[in-house]
This record gives structure tokens, sequence and C-alpha cells, in this order.
């Protein structure tokens, strides 16, 4: 039997569907897979910078704590060998390892720190520092004597508590004859997870207000504030506080002096 016109039509009209079907198949591989696929890149980039940043913050928080131990504390003893899961909240695994480095007659420890993936043993970040006790060093460079630690050796810090989103009462006092001028801080601090530092009181003056993360170098007067100078042998009662958006765990304080020496940390 001959086809009729409108068998035809209608088979043609199948072939060109079929046709604009493949073509736009090949349309799709085409532009949208390579889109798709630079999407996914930078989404890993993204992914992969923030838990770079995430590592460097918890690295310094492990070794603020670490540089702040007694060299007899049980965490640093010979052979310590310890893993931490979700380490601070942050989901992330630390390890501590210590031992005494060779020919030091047991006077120096090395303590390696590593952070771990979630899932896993792989190590992503790490870094390494070193304790020590009684140990004898050389003259100074020329046989002269070491400098001392300018105004930062007569700055004394005492009290304070945390409570809540605050460091509080903490007292500052100069133990010189001359005046000296705290200018700045390094604060390092653990919390609520999100936590941000906001401000410091000292002596009812604000000397610095924001909202950053741990850790963070304070410079006053970039603040627009004035620094705070403490009159000569003069103690200031109760006078720094420290506020954050969360609640706080602990915080380390570094007093940054106006002749450019710092502070041991104080710890909290």
């Amino acid at each position: 039997m001959k086809p009729t016109a409108i068998y035809s039509a209608i088979k043609n009209k199948k072939a060109i569907t079929l046709i604009e079907l493949i073509i736009t198949i090949v349309l799709i591989s085409i532009f949208i897979l390579p889109t798709a696929k630079l999407f996914q890149q930078a989404i890993e980039t993204l992914n992969y910078c923030n838990n770079s940043a995430m590592t460097n913050n918890l690295l310094r928080m492990e070794m603020s704590v670490i540089n702040n131990l007694a060299y007899s504390d049980p965490t640093l003893s010979d052979g310590y060998d310890n893993t931490e899961t979700d380490y601070q909240g942050y989901g992330f695994s630390l390890r501590r390892q210590v031992s005494i480095v060779a020919d030091t007659t047991n006077a120096i420890k090395m303590v390696l720190v590593s952070v771990l993936r979630p899932a896993g043993n792989e190590v992503i970040a790490q870094a390494a520092t070193y304790v020590g006790q009684n140990i004898v060093f050389g003259p100074a460079s020329g046989g002269g004597v070491p400098s001392s630690g300018g105004q930062a050796d007569y700055l004394t810090v005492s009290g304070g508590s945390i409570s809540g989103s605050n460091l509080q009462n903490i007292t500052l006092a100069n133990t010189d004859t001359s005046a000296i001028t705290i200018t700045g801080l390094i604060v390092t601090f653990t919390g609520q997870k999100g936590i941000k530092f906001q401000s410091v009181i000292m002596d009812s003056a604000v000397r610095w207000d924001g909202n950053s993360a741990s850790p963070i170098t304070v410079d006053f007067t970039d603040d627009g504030k004035n620094d705070f100078t403490l009159a000569a042998s003069t103690t200031y009662s109760n006078t720094a506080t420290f506020s954050f958006s969360k609640n706080l765990s602990t915080i380390s304080v570094i007093f940054i002096m106006s002749d450019g020496t710092e502070t041991t940390a104080y710890n909290w």
C-alpha cells in the first residue's frame, strides 16, 4: 500500500524530533558539563581554604596551651602520644606527641602537634615546638649582658576570671618608677563555635572594639582609641575587661608595650 501524505508527515516529524534531541544532548555536553566541573572545582578550592585557615588557628591555639604548661606537666612527659577527637568542637582531631631531644641531658623536649581529618588518620597540618628547663646558655654575642625586657618587665597582671562571655576583673600594675604604656594585645581564645572578640576596656575606657576571630593582634591606636599609660608605681585594680560574642572557655593574652617589648602569655 502506498503511504498516505499524512503518514509521511508524521514519520518525518518523528525523525526531526529525534535529531533535535541528539543536538540538545550534545550542546548540553559541550557547555553545561564544563561549567559544572568549574563550579565543583570552585567549591573544592573554597573548602580547602576554609580548612587551611581553621587548621592553622587550631595549631596556634594548641601551641599557646603547650607553651604555658610546666615542663613536668603529665601531658609533656617523654613518650606522650594522645589524639583528641573533635578538638575544641571544630570537628578536627588533634594529636600531640612528645619526645626528649637527643644529647640534651633530658633538658629539652620536642612537642609535635598534628591536625587530622575528622575521618581517618590523614595529617593535614603539622607544627613542632620545644620546651625546656635548666638550660645553660653561653655568653651573649660580644661577651655583653643580654638586654632586659624593657617595659614588659614592669607590668604585672593578676586576678581576672571568666564569666559567661567576659574575662573580667583583671588587675594591672606598674612596678617601675617611670610610666609605662600598653599599646596593644595578642589574644588567643576558645569558646562556643563562632565566638568573636568584641572589645577590651582598661581604666574605664574602651581601648579596642571590633568583631574578630582567634587569634588576633590588636593595636589600640589603629582602631582610633588611646593607649593605656600606667603611672609610675601604680596599681589599677579590676581595671581590664575583655568581651566576646559568645561564652568564653579559655583565653591567652600577651600585652604589647610602647617600647616594642611583650609580656609572657597570661592564661585564664
